[in-house]
């Protein structure tokens, strides 16, 4: 990872194009409210810890986290 997950979170609840990525348990994603917000639960987060639309750097400067 290149962040801690403290981070991710606050990246991904400033971020205008966070898309939670679909739960494998459709019972749970289609019932429940209950959306972990972060870059790691982003369908735009690829599995080497990258913004697909790179914007994390853009949001971490803006607003000075790390």
């Amino acid at each position: 990872m290149r962040s801690d997950s403290k981070t991710y979170e606050k990246v991904a609840e400033h971020c205008s194009s966070f898309d939670p990525k679909k739960d494998s348990d459709t019972f749970k994603s289609l019932y429940s409210d209950n959306v972990d917000i972060s870059c790691t639960n982003c369908k735009h987060f690829s599995k080497n810890a990258y913004c697909k639309l790179d914007l994390y750097d853009q949001i971490v400067a803006e607003h000075n986290y790390q």
